[in-house]
């Protein structure tokens, strides 16, 4: 008979994401998906400063990033967070890029792509693949 120790096991952990856009309606939509459907807690940042800030400052899992803020570009943003952790799983978003376009130029190494307008599924896929780096969990 297993004993109450025995069959405990802790809830896994929610991962933590951040999740850069300048439109607030973006925001708030993906924010109640990844909330939603991975119970994730999630850090907004509506500029490239604030999303700096989270990375050094915060524990978090992954990043989703549009390509085109208001003040900087999400390209450059990703190679500051790669510098700052190098480890950590990011993905652009963008309306108006594809992946060579947004990318080709810039020699960015990125976890994924994807292409507005977004859905729930395509947001949740995503976090699901790009925390299936073996750091997950171990933090």
């Amino acid at each position: 008979m297993p004993t109450l120790s025995s069959s405990f096991r802790p809830a896994p952990r929610r991962p933590a994401v951040l999740l850069v856009d300048d439109d607030p309606a973006v925001t708030a939509l993906v924010s109640r998906w990844l909330c939603g459907h991975r119970h994730a807690q999630v850090h907004i940042a509506h500029d490239g400063p604030t999303a700096i800030q989270i990375v050094a400052t915060q524990s978090v899992d992954a990043v989703f990033s549009d390509v085109e803020l208001l003040e900087e570009n999400g390209v450059d943003l990703i190679r500051v967070l790669q510098l700052v952790a190098p480890a950590l799983p990011l993905c652009l978003m963008s309306a108006k890029m594809s992946r060579s376009r947004a990318l080709g130029a810039h020699c960015v190494r990125v976890d994924g792509f994807l292409t507005k307008p977004l859905t729930a599924a395509s947001i949740v896929d995503r976090l699901d693949m790009m925390l299936q780096a073996p750091s997950f969990g171990a933090r």
